[in-house]
């Protein structure tokens, strides 16, 4: 599984728009800062077993409370192999003496590279479902979207099966190599 935190704010996204030479055109806005904050964990093999949980903040804590409940989902496994990057909270000594005793594995990606996460993907596709363009007049509305979205997740089976599939694009240049 592929793990990840994720902080949508509650704001409009404008990411594009075409609008005739002359004319102009509102885009709601609000001035607050607030964010939500999700850490999810999407299976390769399965597209759409996500598990999603949603908290005031994302700590130590939190990821080892979200571990707790990734291996009491999959109690018939004998190892669960999870692939996270080199966030602080994944390498904390909490969550790391927690790992030491358990059926979970992290596996770390390298340093800035969230084109190796999966889950980035899913993140990007919740942004473009029920952020973008979207214009939330309260933080309340903007902060159910993200779980009603995940708890109909089974509604975007077909554009997640061709989404989150294990092909990943790396791309090098002449300052790569010595």
């Amino acid at each position: 599984m592929f793990v990840d935190s994720v902080h949508p704010e509650w704001n409009t996204r404008s990411n594009y728009g075409w609008i005739r030479k002359g004319k102009e055109f509102e885009v709601k806005s609000v001035s607050g800062r607030k964010r939500i904050h999700l850490t999810g964990a999407v299976n390769v093999e399965a597209p759409s077993d996500i598990h999603i949980k949603e908290s005031d903040i994302v700590n130590s804590d939190v990821i080892r409370a979200f571990l707790d409940q990734i291996e009491d989902t999959y109690t018939e496994k004998s190892k669960i192999y999870l692939v996270v990057d080199q966030a602080s909270y994944f390498k904390s000594y909490l969550v790391q003496d927690w790992t030491y005793g358990s059926k979970i594995e992290l596996i770390y990606l390298p340093t800035y590279s969230p084109n190796l996460n999966l889950i980035e993907r899913l993140w990007k596709f919740m942004r473009k479902k029920v952020i973008d363009h979207n214009y939330y007049d309260t933080f309340e509305k903007c902060k159910d979207v993200c779980p009603k979205f995940f708890k109909h997740i089974d509604d975007y089976i077909d554009e997640l099966e061709t989404l989150l599939v294990p092909n990943f694009h790396v791309q090098f240049s002449k300052n790569n190599f010595y």
